[in-house]
């Protein structure tokens, strides 16, 4: 395995692996979020459709603000 690569499998349980072995996506969340992205097929995927993708049967009062 190349040093540099990040391994995403997502056929079966989506899973992580680097040049050291897997890598951890704790909870069910992480891990829909790194899907998400993934099947964006690098396209940019914008904070709110992730939270009306993700958390579509929860209320969310408030969003995320953005770090500056």
């Amino acid at each position: 395995m190349n040093d540099d690569a990040l391994h995403l499998r997502l056929l079966g349980r989506l899973e992580l692996a680097d040049a050291s072995g897997a890598v951890a996506l704790p909870g069910a969340l992480s891990r829909a979020i790194v899907a998400r992205l993934l099947l964006a097929g690098g396209a940019v995927v914008h904070r709110d459709t992730l939270i009306d993708e993700l958390w579509e049967d929860r209320a969310i009062r408030t969003r995320p603000t953005p770090p500056r």
